[in-house]
């Protein structure tokens, strides 16, 4: 399973939809502001809100892309490969006697 980190900034390389970056400032400025992090322990509560805004800067500052886009994205090569073939297919004469 990936790291949900490596995750996100493997995404920021190929961008999110608007609404994907709304989620991600609201979930950002949303832990920053909320008091049941590790805000009692001062320099790891700045290290974490601060790596929390570098991700939400991250996630802001990448492309921005259509649904259409993602779904192009997202399509995995094995999806791609099957319905190639299932066109291959189709087109093929019938072989039979």
């Amino acid at each position: 399973m990936a790291n949900p980190i490596q995750t996100l900034l493997a995404r920021c390389r190929t961008g999110f939809t608007p609404v994907e970056k709304f989620i991600a400032f609201g979930a950002g400025v949303g832990y920053v502001l909320c008091p049941l992090d590790f805000d009692f322990i001062p320099a790891i509560g700045w290290i974490d809100d601060g790596y929390a805004i570098y991700l939400v800067w991250r996630v802001l500052s990448s492309p921005t892309i259509s649904e259409e886009e993602l779904g192009r994205q997202s399509a995995s090569p094995t999806q791609e490969r099957s319905a190639r073939s299932d066109a291959e297919l189709a087109l093929k004469p019938d072989e039979e006697g």
